[in-house]
């Protein structure tokens, strides 16, 4: 549904993302909730567009590693 609305509105994956980081932020959310959302996505422009927006929305200057899709990610922002 998301491939559907980012057609429409383009910064939609980018709002999602802040949305989903916030909820991990504020302990609400896992990255398991985040993971199971990036894998029911079928465009890779909007799972790499939702995953930076998350990332983003940390706004710390630590790394961060990620648990996804069976392999580690290692972000230096």
């Amino acid at each position: 549904m998301l491939d559907d609305i980012g057609i429409d509105l383009p910064k939609a994956p980018n709002n999602f993302g802040e949305i989903l980081g916030s909820l991990v932020m504020a302990s609400a959310s896992g990255f398991e909730v985040v993971k199971e959302i990036l894998m029911k996505m079928e465009d890779e422009w909007f799972k790499k567009a939702v995953l930076d927006a998350v990332i983003k929305s940390f706004k710390m200057r630590k790394t961060l590693i990620l648990l996804f899709n069976g392999s580690v990610l290692t972000f230096v922002e």
